[in-house]
């Protein structure tokens, strides 16, 4: 059997390779998460223990439980960034993979499939909005956090984190740390520049942004 090479078998094998780097990203940062909370046991555990009058903690065990803390809490902190990339990534090559199945799927069903077809829309679509709300978990998250360390808004002020709020509703945040930005998403724009991609990809447009009428495309 020939390997298929249609331009939708390319986006959907890129669109796996994104989503199985997106899930160990995850399991990395889960694991760097749970290395956090072991340290902090283990130095609640010996604090305990010295309180208790043992005799075997020394000065050099406090200290070297209570600095893994943080050293891990750095290695966690970068685990989530690399996370937010991956899923970043995962989202844009599922938008692709959606801009070339829908045209597709669409031509080719005949009026008894129109509600299979919708339904598997309909999946990929609430899949795409479930990435861009946990995307914009993380960014909200992360903004929180940079608030509480006392970094002030659409300030530089030091060479790796800064975010900012814009004023328009919803308050969509922008987080930047390292050169790496990332602004929160609304989902209904997200679902609109995805069907207004595969409704001109099956040779129709939009008459009008948001509008559902539909005009067919001149021919080229």
């Amino acid at each position: 059997m020939s390997k298929d090479t249609t331009p939708s078998a390319a986006a959907l094998t890129a669109y796996q390779a994104k989503r199985a780097e997106r899930e160990a990203e995850e399991a990395r940062h889960a694991r760097a998460q749970d290395a956090v909370e072991r340290a902090k046991q283990t130095a609640n555990k010996l604090k305990e223990r010295n309180s208790h009058g043992d005799a075997g903690i020394t000065a050099l065990d406090l200290v070297k439980a209570e600095a893994e803390v943080p050293r891990l809490e750095g290695l966690a902190s970068h685990a989530a960034a690399d996370v937010e990339r991956a899923r970043t990534l995962e989202a844009e090559a599922l938008a692709t993979y959606l801009a070339e199945i829908a045209p597709e799927r669409l031509d080719k069903a005949p009026k008894a499939e129109h509600e299979t077809a919708a339904k598997a829309i309909t999946v990929t679509l609430a899949r795409l909005v479930e990435q861009v709300q946990e995307r914009n978990t993380v960014i909200r998250a992360l903004v929180e956090d940079a608030k509480e360390a006392g970094v002030v808004p659409g300030a530089q002020n030091d060479d790796r984190i800064t975010y900012s709020i814009e004023w328009s509703h919803p308050k969509l945040r922008t987080i930047r740390v390292d050169g790496l930005s990332a602004t929160e998403a609304q989902p209904t724009h997200v679902i609109m520049e995805v069907l207004t991609q595969a409704i001109e990809a099956s040779g129709y447009r939009l008459t009008s942004p948001g509008y559902i009428e539909l005009k067919k495309l001149e021919e080229r």
